[in-house]
């Protein structure tokens, strides 16, 4: 774990071995992330590239419109984690939520949102699978003002 929890280019470079065990066989892997300046890094290029991962990097400020797990799961995670919280809130008035009895919400949480149809749905919503440029609205693209 990074020092203030976000994540570095050594934490990416980890994160890439270990999600290369994990590729389809072995065959050629596309991976979607933001544009953090962590993940914008030589050396993690060269390390997706000698691990057959090719790295696509949404445009910044769009991660929003456009990742997926924005889109679908953490979406659906906000709305299942208050619900737990609140159900825990009223089974425990002191309130108190220390690191295990947060593990415990998580644990509730996750597999409700982490699932193959929110995952897909989500790739669907934002046009990335299938591709469909009318996925996201016109509107979306205007200036903020």
């Amino acid at each position: 774990m990074a020092p203030k929890g976000s994540m570095t280019t050594e934490l990416f470079i980890a994160f890439l071995e270990h999600f290369s065990k994990y590729k389809c066989n072995n065959g050629p892997t596309l991976l979607v992330f933001d544009g953090a300046s962590s993940h914008l890094d030589f050396t993690i290029a060269e390390k997706a590239d000698n691990l057959g991962i090719t790295l696509f990097c949404l445009p910044s400020n769009t991660t929003h419109e456009l990742q997926p797990l924005d889109k679908a799961v953490f979406r659906s995670f906000e709305a299942h984690w208050d619900n737990e919280l609140l159900r825990y809130w009223d089974a425990n008035p002191q309130r108190s939520l220390n690191k295990a009895r947060f593990n415990i919400i998580l644990s509730r949480v996750w597999p409700k949102c982490m699932t193959p149809d929110n995952i897909i749905n989500g790739f669907k919503a934002t046009g990335l699978f299938p591709l469909n440029s009318e996925a996201i609205h016109e509107s979306a693209f205007a200036p903020s003002l």
